[in-house]
């Protein structure tokens, strides 16, 4: 991953001055549709808990996860209550927000900097599975095949990476990002797009999902989601692919 590549995963500079108000932010710009940032991350979470389930942890039993652009930290709550036994590494090139998540929850995750120089800073095959949330429509299109490659080569065979994103063909995504002020760079990536750039990146049997049909949560609700999942009407998709 180039320098920019690395910059623009995460926002820098541009989530560095937001880092102290990035949650009013979110919820300023979801208030209208009811939905709450919380649980909308949990959502996520257990999304990635449902697809680690079927992935082999490391021969020393542990299940490495890399959050890959984890911000201020509002994951890390979920992965604990979801995940308590994950070994989690919270990583960003915002130090800003890295050091937000590292005072709000010190002993939640490892936390990484991600360098502005480089490749990520990790060792071939260090993890079982990574997670990126939100990340991709800020890195330019071009610059995104490097990046998959370098999730790619952190992760061990039979690892997984899961990409959440807004899906553009829902209005409401689309009016929420125009008027998000850390949006102002997000160009959204399609579904398909996203699947064929991580086999081109060598991933494998990936499979997309489309998620936030309704704001509404509960079990109800949920069931709905998952009748509908293969559809593009959500607000959301996941991608999985497969190392």
């Amino acid at each position: 991953m180039t320098p920019d590549d690395a910059g623009k995963a995460a926002g820098t500079p541009e989530f560095d001055q937001h880092a102290h108000d990035y949650d009013r932010l979110v919820a300023d710009a979801i208030a209208w549709t009811g939905a709450a940032t919380d649980v909308l991350q949990r959502s996520k979470i257990e999304d990635a808990r449902d697809v680690m389930r079927r992935i082999p942890p490391g021969d020393d039993g542990a299940v490495r996860v890399l959050d890959f652009g984890a911000g201020v930290g509002n994951t890390i709550p979920h992965w604990r209550a979801c995940c308590p036994d994950i070994a989690l590494t919270c990583a960003d090139v915002s130090s800003a927000s890295l050091a937000a998540a590292s005072r709000r929850f010190p002993d939640g995750a490892i936390f990484a900097p991600l360098p502005s120089t480089g490749p990520l800073p990790f060792e071939a095959a260090s993890f079982e599975f990574a997670f990126a949330a939100g990340v991709f429509h800020h890195i330019p299109a071009a610059h995104q095949p490097r990046v998959l490659a370098e999730l790619h080569r952190v992760l061990r065979p039979g690892g997984a990476l899961m990409i959440y994103e807004h899906n553009p063909w829902n209005p409401v995504t689309r009016h929420i990002v125009r008027h998000c002020p850390f949006d102002e760079d997000a160009v959204l990536l399609r579904a398909g797009e996203m699947t064929q750039r991580m086999a081109a990146a060598g991933f494998r049997g990936m499979h997309a999902r489309f998620r936030g049909v309704s704001p509404w949560q509960g079990r109800v609700a949920r069931r709905l989601e998952l009748l509908v999942e293969g559809l593009p009407i959500g607000a959301q998709y996941f991608v999985v692919g497969s190392v």
